[in-house]
């Protein structure tokens, strides 16, 4: 048995590298001779060695004789040690992680700390044992398994951190952009600056403490702060964005399609790889290169010329993707699907539901953190066998290391999760669950809250909890309460946990806030969804355009969902009663309404979209450099490009005229038959903002807040200041009034050829400071409430609570229906609450 024992703890962990022949003769001393203190001995001092791998060794060494000899205490104490270097082989960490699990009497704990800031996060750079953290007012932070550590000195406003390493770090300053300079962490200034030859553009940070810095000119490697190559940028337009690092190559995405393979020790090109559709991720493994677009998933071989297809495999929109468990491979989808494939031939080996967001691998297992703060844990069949709702939803892509998860949860804030799991901290919770449930049902309030509490501090996100609190609260009296510990309920509800079901809980939510019904949107990061309607449906689009789902206004059920080809973060959409266009890249994609969203062709652009623009027969385009096109709504065919501008443009239709307005003030009359230039009108403005008719005034917004109003022969013949910024502007029913809002949150009916307020309403907390007007009515969200005012006078008359903020406001056949960033879809009776 002896024999058996060490043999699992030695030779796993032989990795390639030399063994201090300390570690053989300690095995032998326990193994022939029984000389188990003399055995420890040696072992403890080789944990002080400089070999990291001699290091682990010994930990698991020491881990495995304290197991075998009954002392579980100091076995766990070097179990966790182990656990907290990196071990790249998931067999050991697995077998590690289930001896720890037995031997725990304690359950560690997920959640480790919440930290505020007094002042924004301007950067973050990581590596694999710290995060660096640098605030807006100068002050820099380190995080690391211990703790969140304040430097002692501060760094320029005009500073960002480029890099970190446990030495020291790099920051780029915004007032000389080709200066790097480095830092110590007692805020000495070394000597190791380098100058670039502009502007810093890209970074890839990669292994062993060396980073890829692209500017226009030129690309740098970096290693231990020095430079290692420089050679000619030929590659603008290209992003590098990955390594592989047995192969000592780095790999560029570039706009034309292509995949540029770059030698890392000298900088030359080994080979580009021409595709037919944009990349969206490439990374290697021993059985070759990976790529992903919107057509799905292939693997190249780069070893054969030209690089071969080993296997091709559709997916509609990757999310994430993780080289996991040796030859497997873990493909999240937008809609939450996780698939694991077979790396060397394709096949799908399992496929199970979480929800979008971040894969990771944790002690040997597979881990996600996704958008809504869930951390899920996966065996290597990819199967759920624990989940943890952290309740807190990052904002920015989680940070992650073999110790801890940081998650960005808001622009002052961070939450700092364990990465050191070992399958006891669920069942210690259920214990709890299962007592404060008892307690509730037996109608001891004080209790089960006591717990419900307790609980939350282990986990914020417990839906079961929240669900205890909610009713609880209710009991008392408590309304208030009740619908914020709903609202979190229904926030934390997933399919993983036992207990209430996610709709029963959306009713009960519903119940407390007094609509008609709630329903839960699929959204990857908890923003506020885009809300689309014609005559039939509600639809909601995420916040990265990933997947559209149709919503029946009146019961709030899903009719159906489609997932959309992958945007970038920033596309642009029009829409009308059956179409909907969404562009990024180069082209629009056009998806029917009428069909569950089915794709049924490409836009081809000259530019990226800045606007689209639809009318009853034909789609208008305008893009960033200036060109408008026009597209039959039947055939999409194209009908006509030109060029109008040098910058994006605006476009609207007034009085049968095609009128673009370029944001430097360039406004051109078009003939709509062939795109022709019919007249050009010097309007004398700049920094355009908004243009906006009515039947018979066009109304043209600059930045710094001038109305100026065009008569129906392009005659500007009013001209006003509201002295701020406008955020949005209306026509109303009546021609000559329209509804502003203003950067100052306040609300105004505006006459505009009396140039003067008929009424005004001061707001507050509005996210998007356009109101919706319907008849005689307006409403307006106003942080966590959405108000309605009368048009005639602005006086307020109704207000409805919605938890979480509410979003853009929809009115659909006297139904009142608004979104929340924490992913709610609301609808009320307009009738049901009066202020």
């Amino acid at each position: 048995m002896h024999r058996f024992f060490l043999i699992i703890g030695f030779g796993l962990l032989n990795l390639g590298f030399a063994l201090d022949l300390r570690l053989k003769q300690a095995e032998y001393l326990y193994e022939l001779e029984g000389e188990k203190d003399a055995a420890i001995n040696l072992l403890q001092k080789v944990t002080k060695s400089s070999n990291p791998n001699d290091v682990k060794r010994s930990y698991l060494g020491l881990a495995k004789i304290y197991d075998w000899s009954g002392q579980a205490d100091s076995a766990q104490k070097y179990y966790e040690f182990f656990l907290q270097k990196p071990c790249k082989d998931p067999t050991t960490k697995q077998w590690v992680s289930n001896r720890l699990n037995l031997l725990q009497s304690q359950a560690p704990h997920f959640f480790l700390k919440s930290h505020n800031f007094s002042s924004p996060i301007t950067s973050i750079a990581q590596n694999e044992k710290f995060v660096t953290i640098l605030l807006n007012n100068g002050n820099l932070y380190s995080l690391d398994s211990v703790g969140l550590k304040k430097t002692p000195f501060m760094l320029k406003h005009s500073q960002q951190i480029v890099y970190a390493n446990h030495k020291s770090f790099w920051v780029n300053n915004y007032e000389n952009e080709r200066i790097l300079l480095e830092y110590d962490y007692h805020g000495k200034l070394t000597h190791n600056n380098i100058e670039l030859d502009g502007k810093l553009l890209d970074k890839l940070e990669l292994s062993n403490n060396r980073i890829l810095i692209s500017t226009a000119k030129s690309i740098y490697l970096l290693k231990n702060h020095r430079k290692v190559w420089q050679i000619s940028n030929q590659y603008q337009g290209c992003t590098p964005i990955s390594e592989a690092f047995s192969l000592k190559q780095v790999y560029f995405n570039c706009l034309d399609n292509a995949v540029r393979i770059v030698n890392l020790e000298d900088g030359l090109e080994l080979e580009t790889i021409n595709l037919l559709n944009p990349v969206d991720s490439i990374f290697s493994t021993n059985n070759g290169l990976f790529i992903s677009n919107n057509q799905g998933l292939l693997l190249k071989s780069p070893i054969e010329q030209p690089s071969a297809t080993q296997w091709q495999k559709t997916f509609i929109n990757i999310h994430s993707i993780l080289a996991f468990d040796r030859d497997k491979l873990a493909v999240l989808e937008s809609d939450g699907s996780l698939n694991l494939l077979n790396q060397k031939n394709g096949q799908l080996i399992s496929r199970t539901m979480v929800e979008p967001g971040a894969l990771f691998q944790n002690q040997g297992y597979l881990g996600l953190i996704s958008w809504s703060g869930n951390l899920f844990l996966m065996d290597n069949q990819a199967k759920v066998f624990a989940s943890y709702q952290s309740g807190y939803s990052p904002k920015q892509k989680p940070l992650i290391n073999h110790q801890f998860i940081c998650l960005q949860v808001s622009d002052k804030q961070i939450a700092v999760l364990s990465n050191q799991y070992y399958g006891k901290t669920h069942h210690h919770l259920q214990n709890s669950l299962d007592s404060m449930v008892n307690f509730h049902q037996q109608g001891k309030l004080s209790a089960a809250q006591s717990i419900a509490d307790s609980l939350l501090q282990k986990e914020p996100g417990n839906k079961n909890a929240w669900v205890v609190k909610a009713n609880v609260q209710g009991q008392m009296g408590s309304t208030d309460s009740a619908l914020w510990a709903w609202s979190n309920a229904a926030l934390f509800s997933n399919h993983h946990i036992a207990g209430y079901s996610k709709n029963l809980i959306l009713r009960e939510f519903a119940q407390a806030a007094q609509a008609n019904w709630i329903q839960s949107l699929p959204s990857l990061q908890k923003s506020y969804p885009k809300i689309l309607s014609n005559s039939k449906h509600i639809f909601s689009l995420d916040a990265e355009g990933s997947n559209l789902v149709a919503i029946d206004p009146a019961t709030g059920s899903y009719n159906w969902r489609s997932s959309l080809q992958k945007l970038e973060t920033d596309y642009t959409l029009g829409h009308d009663e059956n179409l909907l266009a969404l562009s990024s890249h180069y082209n629009a994609a056009i998806y029917d309404l009428h069909d569950k969203g089915k794709h049924i062709g490409n836009l081809d652009l000259p530019g990226k979209a800045y606007k689209i623009h639809f009318t009853t027969k034909y789609i208008y385009i305008s893009t960033w450099n200036g060109f408008l096109m026009k597209f039959d709504k039947k055939s999409l065919q194209a009908l006509w490009s030109r060029k109008l501008f040098t910058a994006e443009a605006l476009i609207d239709n007034f009085n049968d005229k095609i009128v673009a307005l370029s944001t430097k003030g360039d406004m051109i009359h078009i003939d709509d038959n062939t795109g022709a230039t019919l007249e050009e009108i010097n309007i004398n403005l700049n920094s355009i903002t908004l243009l906006h008719s009515n039947d018979s005034l066009l109304f043209v917004l600059n930045i710094d807040g001038t109305l100026n109003t065009f008569n129906n022969k392009l005659e500007k013949i009013i001209t006003h200041p509201f002295g701020q910024q406008v955020f949005s502007l209306q026509k109303t029913k009546h021609n000559n009034k329209v509804i502003v809002g203003l950067a100052n949150q306040q609300i105004r009916l505006f006459d505009v050829y009396k140039k003067t307020f008929l009424w005004n309403f001061q707001g507050k907390n509005s996210i998007f400071v356009k109101p919706l007007l319907s008849d005689n009515q307006i409403f307006l969200d106003q942080g966590e409430k959405v108000i309605q005012l009368d048009l005639e006078n602005g006086h307020l008359i109704k207000s409805w609570d919605l938890p979480g903020g509410c979003g853009s406001i929809w009115l659909h056949n006297d139904l009142l229906i608004v979104p929340s960033a924490l992913g709610f879809l609301y609808q009320f009776t307009l009738d049901d609450r009066h202020f």
